[in-house]
């Protein structure tokens, strides 16, 4: 028996028909998303719902569910002590002929503004030092700011790594080119490689 997975199309719901998925996640959610505040992205999409929640879905290959997991908001609803949105319900199916599985999630809607909008940091969250400079990369003056504030932990040889992992997740296989963040990731992925090198 092979131990591998076959791969999944790569899909990008942000340019792909997604009406039949959205429908189907409705019926059996009995829910009705708002599409003219759908949010797409490459591989999930969301949406507040009439009923006064959030919906959210995602498209998975296989290959993929196993090292990354797939079950989090289900894992999360069970800890105590952390802020979160309540989880309520959610549902999954695999693609027909394809490699793939389909998760909707139907969680509480948090009103309150998010800290970032995509990839783009809009406030400080307060997250890792790698973390928050990697996703401040498309606004030089706070990439900046964070290494000054943080610099101690980013070049040290665990941070350069670190940050390098981070960008891996930008500049990899499964890179946006309409990203803000992927210019300035691919610059400092050459720059943080040349460092460790030498």
């Amino acid at each position: 028996m092979n131990g591998s997975l076959p791969a999944a199309t790569q899909v990008d719901l942000r340019r792909q028909p997604v009406e039949d998925v959205l429908q189907r996640v409705e019926r059996a959610l009995d829910v009705r998303v708002d599409r003219g505040a759908l949010v797409r992205k490459r591989r999930s999409l969301g949406g507040r719902t009439e009923q006064g929640t959030w919906v959210r879905i995602e498209r998975r290959g296989f290959e993929r569910i196993g090292s990354q997991g797939w079950n989090g908001a289900e894992a999360a609803a069970v800890l105590h002590g952390v802020a979160m949105p309540q989880w309520h319900r959610g549902l999954a199916w695999r693609e027909p002929g394809e490699p793939v599985m389909w998760r909707a999630d139907e969680l509480e809607l948090i009103a309150s503004p998010s800290v970032a909008k995509g990839a783009l940091l809009l406030e400080d969250p307060g997250l890792d030092a790698a973390t928050l400079w990697g996703n401040a990369l498309a606004v030089p003056a706070l990439t900046a700011r964070v290494h000054r504030e943080r610099r101690a932990d980013l070049e040290s040889r665990d941070g350069k790594l670190m940050s390098l992992y981070f960008l891996s997740k930008i500049v990899g296989p499964h890179a946006y080119e309409e990203d803000p963040l992927l210019p300035p990731a691919r610059q400092q992925a050459e720059r943080l490689l040349a460092d460790l090198r030498s």
